[in-house]
């Protein structure tokens, strides 16, 4: 049995189109400013972490960012999940239905990890269907770095399963560099795909164990857990 962690956004949806229209909505309404989330490093970070590196580059003063920042990630959160395309066919990635299916069958836990909001992540995970998939979902809003994530979820897992998951026997897939550089803090098998802003050389550079460009190479992947 292994302990199999996904990142959501740019590796199971691409939603990018809806996180840059509520982010411009919200900072304008919130700070008056005129930003739109492309215009910082956003893969792999959590939501408050881009809202503060935008307000900071448009000038708003730290003391307003802290006063007004949950109040604006409660709003973004609704504000995201009543904007949620009734189709979302084209917003899902290559290959990541049947691969999360594949992977149900095996035995393996599944757990989520994301950037996001709980409202946020769960909006996608229900418009979508994939939250079936997911044993337990870890969120960047509640937690500061995505180790703090993957800690929780390994003693989650073990807790739950009476297995000890250690090394390769933890699993990360995601499509950022951060998420490269969390699971070779655990020494964990780290798969990076390529339907984010980096490329499989890049992903394979920074030190993945294997980089893809799609989940749609489910039969690579599932080789490389097993």
């Amino acid at each position: 049995m292994k302990l199999i962690i996904f990142d959501l956004d740019q590796t199971l949806v691409d939603l990018v189109s809806l996180h840059n229209e509520v982010t411009h909505r919200m900072l304008e309404k919130f700070f008056g400013v005129d930003a739109s989330l492309d215009e910082v490093d956003h893969a792999g970070r959590s939501q408050r972490d881009g809202m503060w590196d935008l307000a900071r580059m448009k000038g708003v003063p730290a003391e307003v960012f802290d006063r007004k920042i949950d109040r604006l990630l409660a709003e973004f959160g609704a504000e995201f999940a009543a904007s949620m395309p009734e189709d979302m066919s084209k917003h899902i990635l290559p290959g990541v239905p049947d691969l999360l299916d594949a992977l149900s069958r095996t035995g393996n836990i599944l757990m989520l990890y994301t950037g996001d909001s709980p409202e946020v992540a769960e909006a996608a995970l229900q418009a979508t269907g994939f939250g079936r998939y997911f044993r337990y979902r870890f969120f960047g809003t509640q937690h500061k770095k995505r180790e703090d994530m993957v800690a929780l979820a390994i003693r989650q897992a073990e807790e739950s399963s009476g297995q000890q998951f250690k090394g390769k026997a933890v699993v990360i897939i995601g499509d950022s560099l951060r998420d490269v550089d969390c699971g070779r803090i655990f020494r964990a098998l780290v798969i990076g795909v390529a339907t984010g802003y980096y490329s499989t050389r890049e992903l394979v550079d920074a030190g993945a164990d294997l980089a893809v460009r799609s989940l749609q190479e489910s039969k690579t992947i599932l080789d490389a857990i097993d």
